[in-house]
């Protein structure tokens, strides 16, 4: 009698086993695989962030996808290869960091001069608490400055500065990018930067480089003026460096006052979201453009 109920013990426990390990070999059958870039085609896609958050910043966290270079030369219906890669990225971890976040596999002696990505998704922790973070310009396109065909990556400078706004009686956080891109040496990629997610502290020579474009602009002169439900802002923009800069949004701030006939609502100014105009390129050298937008239901 004991011997049989060993025997069913042993049983069980051998179709236990079974079980187990066909379960495990159907979880690595189902385990996606990836085929590692060789590294002598590798171009690395790296980010670092010096951000400008509000006090009490715990974590600003975005999502990134449709990662894309373009080829020098090309144009842009052509010139743009996918990195089919995305993921998120904490930016406060990235101060005097970089992070890889997409690596291409490329041609040799290929030169990119722009890069771009999407930013889906972007949330602040402050205080402890988790904030939605509103992203106006989600689709950042960058040139990358020093473009070679000999550059194994690019770092992207992302520079975003987060603002808190009022509206509807709530708070609302908006995230306004700026980014600028350097190439990145043979000699700061190996296997191990080559590797999405990876981790290391910025060159003193990536520090160079961002400092030498950093953009340097002032505000000249800016008015708002309005017809009807139409309100149009001029702003005088000055280029005071020696590199192209490319403005892509330019945000007002401010309140609204309500009127009831002539007489103001005694409920006084309602803080408003920020409104975004499209703008261009200044230019290079020490240039003055000038731009019209139609900001409308300011």
């Amino acid at each position: 009698m004991i011997g049989a109920v060993m025997g069913k013990l042993k049983s069980t426990a051998y179709a236990i086993i079974i079980i187990l390990i066909i379960v495990g070999i159907a979880l690595l059958l189902k385990k996606p695989t990836t085929v590692p870039v060789p590294l002598s085609n590798a171009f690395v896609i790296q980010l670092t962030d010096p951000p400008l958050v509000p006090a009490g910043t715990q974590s600003l966290v975005i999502g990134y996808s449709n990662l894309q270079l373009h080829e020098a030369g090309a144009s842009n219906s052509t010139g743009f290869i996918n990195v089919n890669q995305s993921g998120t990225v904490n930016l406060l971890e990235l101060i005097n960091f970089t992070q890889t976040i997409g690596v291409a596999s490329i041609k040799p002696n290929t030169t990119f001069n722009l890069v771009r990505f999407n930013i889906t998704s972007a949330k602040i922790e402050i205080d402890n608490t988790t904030y939605n973070v509103s992203v106006p310009n989600n689709r950042l396109t960058v040139r990358i400055s020093n473009a070679n065909s000999s550059a194994k990556g690019v770092l992207i400078d992302i520079m975003p500065s987060v603002i808190e706004v009022y509206s509807a009686n709530q708070t609302i956080f908006v995230m306004v990018p700026s980014a600028r891109a350097v190439v990145v040496g043979a000699s700061l990629v190996n296997s191990s930067s080559a590797t999405v997610g990876y981790k290391a502290r910025k060159a003193e020579q990536e520090n160079k480089s961002l400092e030498s474009i950093r953009p340097n602009i002032s505000i000249v002169s800016a008015s708002l003026s309005y017809s009807g439900n139409t309100t149009t802002l001029t702003a005088e923009i000055k280029n005071n460096g020696n590199s192209t800069v490319t403005l892509k949004d330019l945000m007002v701030f401010g309140y609204m006052q309500t009127l009831v006939g002539n007489i103001i609502n005694p409920m006084g100014d309602v803080p408003q979201m920020p409104e975004a105009a499209g703008f261009g390129d200044l230019g290079s050298g020490y240039g003055t453009n000038f731009g019209n937008f139609n900001v409308s239901e300011l």
